[in-house]
Formats: C-alpha cells, sequence, structure tokens
C-alpha cells in the first residue's frame, strides 16, 4: 500500500530521454498530499504511478527480467510525448496500438516504414561493430 511518502516520489519523473519534467495532472485539484492520498486510498486500486494521468508524457513501471544485470529490480521511467513521437518515428520505439479501441493508429504503410527504418539502423550498428 502506497504511502504519503510514496506520493511524494511520484508528483513527477524526468523523460529519461531529455529530462523533460513530467507532472501529475490531477494534482493541483487537491489541497495537498494527504488529501491526495485520501482519494486514491478509496480507489478500488489505490494509488499506482502506471494509472495516474500525467501531463506531457507516459509514466510507467518496468522490470528486467532474467539476463539483464539488474535482473528482478523494477522501476518507473518516462518519457515526454515529444521523445515517444520522435522515436516511433525513428523506428527505435515499436509501436503495440491503442489499448482502448484495440487498433492501430498508424496504417499499415506507416508501420511497414516504421520496421523499415529499424531494420536499417539495426543492419547499419551491425556493420560498424
Amino acid at each position: 500500500m502506497a504511502t504519503i511518502d510514496d506520493l511524494k516520489k511520484f508528483t513527477y519523473v524526468n523523460c529519461i530521454c531529455c529530462g523533460y519534467k513530467i507532472e501529475l495532472l490531477d494534482l493541483k485539484s487537491f489541497t495537498d498530499f494527504k488529501e491526495y492520498f485520501d482519494h486514491y486510498k478509496t480507489q478500488t486500486q489505490g494509488y499506482n504511478p502506471d494509472s495516474q494521468m500525467w501531463k506531457g508524457g507516459i509514466v510507467h513501471k518496468i522490470s528486467a527480467g532474467y539476463g539483464s544485470d539488474h535482473d528482478t529490480d523494477m522501476f518507473y521511467i518516462g518519457v515526454c510525448d515529444e521523445c515517444t513521437t520522435t522515436n516511433i518515428e525513428n523506428g527505435r520505439l515499436r509501436y503495440g496500438g491503442n489499448y482502448m479501441s484495440g487498433q492501430s493508429v498508424l496504417t499499415d504503410k506507416e508501420l511497414s516504414d516504421l520496421e523499415q527504418k529499424r531494420n536499417r539502423e539495426n543492419n547499419l550498428n551491425d556493420l560498424l561493430d
């Protein structure tokens, strides 16, 4: 269960690409952390940074799998909207669809172009290694 001190850790997260400050969107509608905490304590899932509204980016929990130096460690990362868009366009971030509609906002041609960019970069990197 989250505590008020846990909430203070997650009022913002910096983008891991550019450092942009991604802030909680609805924090200002509460008078203080205690009121914010009490609100989320009554929710069925409680306070969870993954499911909060974040202004200008994505904040999500990731965990390292077997083979990583950080095997079994969990982290919260943030990626701002601008870096998300840039990394989708350059093929470094794989688009997985829209979880609300179940459909892609990208056309099959756009997805194919992104895959081609990613493959080109990977092949170039392989040649340079």
